[in-house]
């Protein structure tokens, strides 16, 4: 939370982080499956903008930004 949530002035309710708590670290495809759950739960539309941050071993630190263009989920 004070790494990545408190300087864009977000509060952690709007984090994926209880999600992750339920399902436990899952390795590189953790960002994957909470944009999965978040999609499929009614949590993102088109229109919203995420950010995703995954971190490395040592001081390894990546973010991307995404704008949400559709919720369809391939079958």
């Amino acid at each position: 939370q004070q790494r990545h949530l408190d300087g864009l002035g977000l509060e952690i309710a709007r984090s994926s982080r209880e999600f992750g708590r339920s399902v436990g670290h899952c390795g590189a495809s953790d960002q994957l499956l909470s944009l999965h759950h978040m999609i499929t739960g009614g949590e993102l539309h088109p229109g919203d903008h995420i950010a995703m941050f995954g971190m490395g071993p040592g001081v390894i630190l990546a973010c991307a930004i995404f704008e949400i263009t559709d919720t369809a989920l391939p079958h």
